[in-house]
């Protein structure tokens, strides 16, 4: 089939996404993207650059569109109408988190952006949530907001939306990240930190922990990755003076191989995020046999089952810290459960996604 795939915002995951995406598909695709700046202006105009462009070339077979795009003002502009729209959704404005800095909180226009995910899932012809948590809570989310509304509340939408929605998790290339797959003991255990520099992933938690542990003596080393912003949290400048003698790697690591290389010499990953519709930064290092130490919420009971694992959960705080010291005191244990991340494989996901993306075009 041929498919162009629409990004406006092509950065991060959504880069590395559609990347892994076109790389291991069996389908044709060509790629439309605009870089990832200004997210809300990509969120309200994007649709109207993209249309322009595509409507120079051949309707192809389907669209892959992602929750960046507002797809009925894109199905409004474009030539190619009767092409069937897929549209994969990363995350979405109505559930996320918004930062308490952000401007539009003040000014009430905090659930524009989410509005226009409503109506791209209405427009849509088949949607792919990246987890089960992020389908469930969007949809939650979406039903608070139609209830506000003062009339033609529309409420039947929702379960049309469901109707038409799918779980398709985002994939990884497991088989490489064996490749790099350590197993080895470290004199002190390696704590790790691979996601964005941003409030969602609450870093202020992650570093007052570890400054705790380091006030008490504990030894540990620290590796620290991540894409950071111009505005990152101060903490992380904190964190770099305090914890000086524990840091191993404290930024950006420079191609995805030294990235993996990273993931598998670190020893714990002690996730701390307030979100994570899917959570790649951890599914990533699970993969790499780093041991996790997650919340029991968001996406994270999806990759490890908390019956089975329940010493890779966490339900407060204080839980939190008494199993990490545990695990500093007693050694991290080596489960092997980079092979429970198989399932996210690749090899497994883009067949999963080209079936989906051909039956919807059959089913239109």
């Amino acid at each position: 089939m041929k498919i162009f795939a629409i990004e406006p915002f092509y950065g991060g995951s959504h880069k590395k996404w559609l990347d892994e995406y076109c790389h291991f598909s069996q389908h044709d695709i060509q790629c439309f993207t605009l870089s990832d700046k200004n997210w809300k202006w990509r969120m309200e105009g994007g649709a109207i650059t993209l249309a322009s462009q595509i409507n120079t070339f051949k309707k192809p077979d389907a669209f892959l569109v992602t929750d960046m795009l507002n797809v009925a003002l894109f199905k409004a502009l474009t030539l190619h109408k009767k092409v069937p729209i897929c549209l994969y959704m990363h995350e979405n404005q109505l559930s996320y988190p918004w930062s308490k800095t952000d401007p539009d909180i003040e000014l009430k226009r905090d659930h524009h952006y989410g509005f226009i995910n409503y109506t791209s899932c209405l427009t849509a012809d088949q949607i792919f949530f990246n987890s089960n948590y992020h389908k469930t809570s969007f949809l939650e989310a979406l039903k608070k907001l139609l209830k506000r509304l003062p009339d033609n509340r529309s409420l039947h939408n929702i379960e049309q939306i469901n109707q038409k929605s799918q779980v398709i998790p985002v994939g990884i290339p497991w088989k490489k990240l064996q490749l790099f797959s350590l197993n080895t003991s470290h004199k002190s255990p390696i704590i790790l930190w691979n996601h964005r520099w941003e409030y969602d992933k609450s870093p202020e938690r992650f570093f007052e922990s570890l400054f705790a542990l380091s006030d008490d003596g504990f030894k540990f080393s620290l590796i620290v990755l991540g894409e950071k912003t111009h505005k990152y949290p101060a903490i992380f400048d904190e964190a770099l003076r305090r914890l000086k003698k524990h840091i191993l790697h404290f930024g950006y690591a420079d191609s995805r191989e030294e990235y993996y290389q990273y993931l598998a010499n670190a020893d714990l990953a002690l996730i701390t995020n307030d979100q994570d519709f899917f959570g790649i930064s951890v599914v990533e290092a699970i993969a790499a046999n780093c041991f996790p130490l997650m919340p029991k919420a968001l996406s994270y009971p999806e990759h490890l089952d908390p019956q089975t694992y329940p010493d890779c959960f966490y339900q407060s705080d204080e839980e939190m810290m008494q199993k990490l010291k545990k695990l500093l005191k007693d050694g991290i244990p080596r489960l092997d459960l980079n092979t429970k991340m198989e399932k996210y494989d690749w090899n497994n996901i883009a067949g999963h996604m080209d079936d989906a993306i051909s039956n919807t075009t059959f089913m239109s």
